[in-house]
């Protein structure tokens, strides 16, 4: 539930108010979605508000919290973790408890494993024995259980990729600044940039350039792009781009 809008010269966008969440569950309310950091404007609770989120919600309602990009939210070497990830913790380190608290993490973003779609689910014993009996059988592949174990030995393949989108994020916020173009900092693999004009022609214009960026339109966000952080090459070519298509948008200040 964003509340704050697009984002500004000045600051990010898409911000979150929990008592507005909460105050939208009803007794009828099942579940509780969260995306944390959330996919596709980069929004993301606090610790301190997530923990409210938690406890405010009824033991009846399932709470689906998803931590998929929760590897990117880490502040680089030496730096100040709270500080630099605007106060981000996740569900394990704030030993959040809740009698329906499920949590979703993937091996498609830090662990590189997208094409092998699979991911993990955490929380109580028997919720999570619940939904077991209604997974289809053998949803997952032998191929891809393999790949997801032997990516949680490999440390150091974890690292330099999570190191490398970090420097990446960077490097692409740098560049956005000095074109002035307003864009939400967040704490995925990606940024989410304002045009202030309808996203399909900005998109084409990437495409001449060989640069592929994501329209939001399905997401109610006609006039935003999502840029995915790509290989140090593929950052410069995006930012190479971004001179000529970002030039004249209107959102720039």
């Amino acid at each position: 539930m964003e509340t704050d809008g697009p984002a500004t010269g000045d600051r990010d966008g898409y911000g979150r108010d929990v008592e507005r969440l909460l105050a939208a569950v009803t007794d009828d309310t099942r579940v509780v979605a969260i995306d944390n950091p959330g996919n596709p404007t980069g929004a993301h609770l606090t610790g301190d508000e997530l923990r409210a989120l938690v406890a405010g919600v009824p033991e009846h309602v399932t709470i689906l919290l998803d931590e998929a990009y929760h590897h990117f939210a880490v502040a680089p070497p030496g730096a100040d973790r709270a500080g630099d990830q605007d106060g981000y913790a996740t569900a394990a380190e704030l030993g959040l408890e809740h009698p329906r608290l499920l949590v979703l993490r993937t091996f498609s973003k830090a662990h590189a494993l997208a094409g092998m779609r699979i991911g993990q689910l955490t929380g109580p014993a028997g919720l999570v024995a619940s939904l077991d009996a209604w997974r289809t059988r053998f949803n997952v592949a032998a191929p891809s259980q393999a790949a997801a174990i032997a990516s949680l030995a490999d440390r150091d393949h974890l690292q330099r990729t999570v190191q490398g989108t970090l420097e990446g994020r960077a490097s692409m916020a740098a560049g956005l600044r000095e074109l002035g173009v307003p864009f939400t900092d967040g704490l995925g693999n990606f940024l989410t940039i304002e045009l202030g004009t309808a996203s399909e022609p900005v998109v084409a214009a990437y495409a001449q350039h060989g640069v592929g960026v994501r329209p939001l339109a399905p997401y109610g966000m006609a006039e935003q792009i999502r840029v995915s952080v790509g290989t140090p090459d593929e950052v410069d070519a995006f930012l190479a781009a971004s001179r000529e298509v970002l030039a004249d948008v209107p959102s720039r200040g």
